[in-house]
């Protein structure tokens, strides 16, 4: 086994890098594409160019922050404590950013006064006004980002649009409301938490791929 470990070779390959492969951007672009993957506790927004990162921010601002944004709000509104999974469950089901559906969920919890279980009922307009002011800053991040950005490479950005991946764009309309916010249009991976793994297993198993990697 030691043999074995010494005559493996590691390779790496950035995030973004692989983000983009699963979302079929072209690599051998000289004029740059924007990726942002929404992630389960951070935000990272990158310019890939020729297959490099040539400029990158992590935002501390992910999943994990909006379902515990959620759990504040229904503790203060209802006095309901409700766990992280089931704050998860309301955000995807309940958060449409592009027109409140005026639809509601119940939820299970801990009775904050009495410390007893009890079920309460969970308005969508609640779960939307809650996690809007955080995607409004991951979108103001964005703009801000786009400023920085080279004039070539945000010529191709307008024209190739914001590619989009990571769990928490599972939300609904939340391409749409970054295209609003941004200005730009915006490309939604349909793969989702899993668009950086599928980046991977197609580098993995086409060796034309290999010179993306470290």
């Amino acid at each position: 086994n030691g043999y074995w470990l010494k005559k493996t070779r590691v390779f790496m390959v950035e995030a973004p890098v692989a983000d983009a492969i699963a979302m079929g951007v072209d690599l051998e672009d000289p004029t740059g594409n924007m990726i942002v993957n929404i992630g389960a506790q951070s935000t990272e927004i990158s310019v890939v160019e020729q297959g490099r990162v040539v400029l990158s921010k992590t935002l501390r601002i992910g999943g994990k922050q909006l379902n515990e944004a959620i759990v504040n709000e229904v503790r203060k509104q209802y006095n309901l404590h409700i766990g992280n999974r089931t704050a998860r469950r309301l955000k995807f089901s309940l958060a449409y950013l592009k027109e409140d559906i005026r639809e509601a969920r119940k939820a299970v919890g801990v009775d904050s006064l009495s410390g007893l279980p009890r079920e309460g009922i969970i308005p969508s307009d609640m779960v939307h006004e809650t996690i809007v002011p955080l995607v409004r800053m991951i979108c103001e991040e964005i703009r801000f980002f786009l400023e920085r950005t080279p004039p070539q490479i945000m010529q191709n950005i307008a024209d190739q649009g914001i590619f989009l991946a990571g769990g928490t764009t599972r939300i609904p309309d939340i391409d749409w409301f970054i295209s609003q916010e941004t200005g730009h249009k915006v490309r939604l991976s349909s793969r989702y938490e899993l668009c950086t793994v599928c980046g991977l297993k197609e580098i993995i198993g086409n060796r034309t791929l290999h010179k993306w990697v470290k």
